[in-house]
């Protein structure tokens, strides 16, 4: 009865195995724009959104009180942390409403056998989410997100020790060694090449997801240079592993790779080297992430900082950090296409700030010819499942948009709302009436010339 049970197990793996591999092959993009280089895709963004905390949601490295690895779902890591299966509909209302550009972060450590195989149900969901976005004809984003289970920069501490991810928690440290990052980015980004290669240059792979060291002293200072080099290996390997599976599009589809944490910074850029590309330097793009100013923007412990303006001067108030982050970026990789890939600003019931920092920093991004794409993890008050983080600017159970003011901002498009979006406003009056130009006094009319005489007559000469 085992040997039996076994056998139709593998079946189904089987069946499930090359229905999303018939699905994805059928996604084929005869009819796509070409984009000439990373610049012009880039450029065609006008507005991207995050569908975070979703495909990318995990069990902690299933600590107790968790739901046990061998009964881990789709849809229990795609709903863990509180945001409901996403639906066609959801990615239609966000194309709906300007959002032309989506990424789309993805978690594989729960999802793995020992040789890194994904389990093909979650390869098929993989395919059913981005099949929607493509499909509404947008630019999709992949990448490989909380895989810190398996992705290392080998740093040591004094006496030569690997520090482990997640040093100060005894349920999550883990031991990762460089090697240990090669064979899973290797595994992963063929799977994944292989599945959407036939997508077309709408479709961008990143690599990694803010590479770091977690936990350590320099986690969001930049790392090591020890770690910024090993970085610098890991990208060159995902490019190679990208192109070396060259059918389709994959000789030629535009990839993001990050900085150290994908972190702004003097001591994340140092020592930073742009892979080598058999497609050319003109299709990668730089992948960063900011949280600008942080205490404003993302510091949940505290409500202190909550009011930005353009006129602000301080270090969280105002504009100064937006603009340092930003033409940093820009002066560090003049000739390169950059996406910040997660943005945003915590809700803290201060919609005004909120709208007057989007607006500078949007404008800015723009000017630079940058492009932002807003985190979105889903979290309102009345659905906190993963922390205090309030991100969420599209309610996915309703399909609206509570903060449509901040859409505006980004696409330009005004979601509707069921009852009124902003106050009512009295009627502007209307100008007053502008009296009458005063008649000129009269002119006497010009008297006609005097008669003149007759012209004597010219003799004729013969």
């Amino acid at each position: 009865m085992k040997e039996k049970s076994t056998i139709f197990t593998s079946f189904v793996i089987l069946v499930l195995a090359l229905a999303w591999v018939s699905h994805a092959a059928a996604n084929t993009s005869a009819n796509e724009p070409v984009f000439t280089d990373a610049h012009d895709i880039v450029n065609s963004i006008i507005a991207g959104w995050n569908l975070g905390n979703t495909l990318d949601a995990h069990p902690h490295g299933f600590t107790e009180g968790t739901v046990s690895p061998e009964d881990w779902t789709p849809d229990i890591q795609e709903t863990f942390w509180g945001n409901p299966i996403t639906t066609r509909e959801n990615i239609l209302a966000i194309r709906d409403a300007g959002f032309n550009a989506i990424r789309i972060p993805i978690t594989f450590y729960t999802m793995i056998d020992d040789d890194f195989n994904i389990r093909p149900e979650w390869m098929s969901r993989i395919v059913e989410v981005v099949d929607d976005a493509y499909e509404a004809g947008m630019v999709v984003i992949i990448n490989t997100h909380h895989d810190e289970r398996w992705i290392g920069l080998g740093l040591t501490d004094e006496e030569g020790n690997l520090v482990p991810q997640y040093a100060n928690d005894p349920h999550r440290a883990t031991l990762v060694t460089v090697d240990d990052s090669i064979s899973f980015i290797t595994a992963i980004w063929t799977q994944l090449s292989e599945t959407f290669a036939h997508y077309g240059q709408r479709l961008i792979f990143e690599g990694l997801n803010e590479p770091r060291t977690i936990h350590s002293p320099g986690e969001w200072g930049g790392g090591t240079a020890v770690e910024r080099e090993n970085l610098n290996l890991l990208n060159q390997l995902f490019v190679d592993t990208v192109r070396e599976h060259g059918d389709g599009y994959n000789s030629n589809r535009f990839l993001m790779v990050p900085t150290y944490a994908a972190a702004v910074g003097v001591a994340a850029f140092d020592g930073w080297v742009m892979p080598t590309d058999p497609a050319g330097p003109d299709h990668i793009i730089v992948s960063l992430h900011a949280y600008t100013p942080w205490r404003f923007a993302l510091d949940a412990s505290t409500d202190e900082f909550y009011e930005w303006s353009i006129f602000g001067t301080g270090d969280q108030d105002g504009p100064d950090p937006i603009r340092w982050a930003l033409n940093l970026s820009r002066d560090t990789f003049p000739d390169y296409p950059i996406i910040i890939g997660e943005m945003a600003a915590l809700n803290r019931d201060n919609l005004d700030s909120r709208v007057a920092w989007l607006t500078y920093y949007n404008t800015l991004a723009n000017e630079l010819e940058m492009r932002i794409f807003w985190w979105d993890n889903g979290q309102f008050d009345i659905q906190q499942v993963n922390g205090p983080d309030q991100f969420a600017i599209f309610d996915r159970r309703t399909n609206t948009f509570p903060f449509p003011e901040l859409v505006y901002v980004m696409t330009g498009y005004l979601p509707t709302q069921p009852g009124p979006v902003f106050p009512s406003l009295p009627p502007i009056p209307p100008l007053p009436s502008i009296p009458a130009l005063p008649s000129l006094p009269g002119v006497p009319p010009i008297p006609p010339l005097p008669g003149l005489p007759p012209m004597p007559t010219l003799p004729r000469f013969n």
